[in-house]
């Protein structure tokens, strides 16, 4: 009696991790915070400049010039001294000129040039730096449209230009050259227990990646607490899945021809967020709210920094939460912007 127990109790032991194994991403490894080296809280600094911060939407530093797009004035680009904490001038007329632009955002990527794209227009334009601080009317040095549409980030990466492909059912990643000729997709989407349709999928792997400039790609998922690390060739060499381990709920919805789908607002939740690469390190925002929680207004109070291998870093706690930012490696400084309790700049010092 007491064999026949043990033996039933054992295969039921088999059966569960059999079914704890499938549920889940194929050669992923789960973490939670506490597997994090350390976790530090920062005490944010509001940045008081003489001249109001709208509603910025990215931002960039240039030594000591901080660059923030802002769609809501004439001008686009809008250029703070941090030394002195005055407006400094606006660059880039909001228009279809030759040297203006529509909805910009930066791109991703150490250059001598600052460079930034539009994706109402996929264009790309690269502006010389002395020339765009110094100069009221800065000048465009190179403007390319790439043959393919620009969607989610843009990234440089070893010579190329990399976007998403999201119109692609099997490839997340497209690369383009330097005259805006599209070259080749990478990156499959990840496989889990979760079947979709290519429309679920395309939108309920929405993400932000980043690369190292030359060797590696990371790709942070936006609505499952997912990230990949890739090497050159497309070849896989982290992925990991934490700190909630939650997935991604959609439902295609069909509206006549027109095919598109929508996220199951009571189990999708907000994960990864504006992922920046700082020297051997990733610095990605983290959320984790529910889509239909009352709180969740797209800002994050989770800061966690990787290396380029996958290991949990650190776990920084923000007092001021942001939903975008930009880090000064050099000085050691975090600019983030807030919207809590209205739009401002705040910098945090790690």
């Amino acid at each position: 009696m007491r064999k026949t127990s043990f033996f039933a109790v054992m295969l039921l032991m088999m059966a569960f991790v059999s079914c704890a194994d499938k549920d889940g991403y194929e050669k992923a490894d789960r973490f939670g915070r506490d597997d994090f080296k350390e976790v530090r809280a920062l005490k944010g600094k509001t940045l008081e400049f003489d001249t109001p911060i709208l509603r910025p939407r990215d931002l960039q530093i240039l030594d000591s010039v901080l660059v923030v797009i802002d769609y809501n004035e004439e001008k686009l680009f809008h250029l703070y001294n941090l030394n002195t904490m005055k407006k400094i001038g606006s660059r880039v007329v909001s228009g279809g000129g030759p040297n203006d632009m529509f909805r910009p955002k930066f791109v991703k990527g150490d250059s001598d040039m600052l460079c930034a794209y539009d994706l109402a227009s996929s264009r790309i334009v690269w502006f010389d730096i002395p020339d765009f601080v110094g100069k009221e009317a800065a000048i465009v040095s190179k403007s390319v449209n790439t043959d393919n549409p620009l969607f989610g980030d843009v990234v440089m990466h070893g010579g190329k230009l990399l976007s998403c492909a999201y119109e692609s059912d099997e490839f997340q990643l497209r690369s383009f050259d330097e005259n805006g000729k599209s070259t080749g997709e990478m990156l499959p989407y990840p496989v889990s227990h979760i079947s979709y349709t290519p429309d679920e999928q395309r939108d309920a792997y929405y993400m932000n990646f980043i690369s190292d400039g030359k060797e590696r790609i990371a790709v942070f998922y936006s609505m499952t607490d997912l990230f990949e690390v890739y090497d050159n060739t497309g070849r896989l060499l982290t992925r990991k899945h934490g700190p909630d381990c939650f997935f991604p709920i959609f439902k295609e919805v069909h509206d006549g021809d027109v095919v598109t789908s929508a996220p199951d607002d009571d189990q999708t939740r907000d994960a990864y967020f504006s992922p920046r690469s700082v020297g051997d390190k990733l610095f990605v925002l983290y959320d984790g709210d529910f889509l239909n929680d009352p709180n969740n207004d797209g800002s994050c109070s989770t800061l966690f920094v990787f290396s380029w291998d996958g290991e949990l870093e650190m776990q920084y706690q923000l007092d001021d939460p942001i939903y975008s930012f930009n880090v000064d490696a050099k000085n050691r400084k975090i600019f983030g912007i807030s919207k809590t309790p209205e739009y401002h700049i705040v910098e945090y010092a790690y």
